[in-house]
């Protein structure tokens, strides 16, 4: 019951996608977590999604290949969903740290 699975490690930015952002979101009410969750499923930019303490319901990580293309994702598909309040965006500008745990 410990390994979950395996997985290929894909360089987004070897096929294009130049533009990382961590989005957090605000609901107008919590109770509508689990339709924004299924929603969110069906955008292939979103590539995580994690409820969290603090000022946000949820944090996004997304990859789109350009700004142009992140603006019209936000625009156009996150911030249209009726149960999101606000949004405030994170643009990834380098990650200096990625690695797996170590056991």
């Amino acid at each position: 019951g410990i390994i979950r699975g395996s997985q290929i490690n894909l360089d987004l930015k070897a096929l294009g996608f130049d533009v990382t952002v961590f989005i957090g979101v605000h609901l107008k009410s919590s109770k509508e977590l689990n339709h924004v969750i299924n929603k969110l499923k069906k955008m292939p930019e979103v590539l995580e999604a994690h409820f969290t303490t603090g000022n946000y319901a949820l944090l996004l990580k997304i990859s789109t290949k350009s700004t142009v293309d992140f603006h019209k994702f936000l625009v156009e598909k996150l911030q249209p969903i009726e149960q999101v309040q606000a949004t405030e965006s994170f643009l990834s500008l380098d990650q200096p740290i990625k690695r797996k745990l170590s056991l």
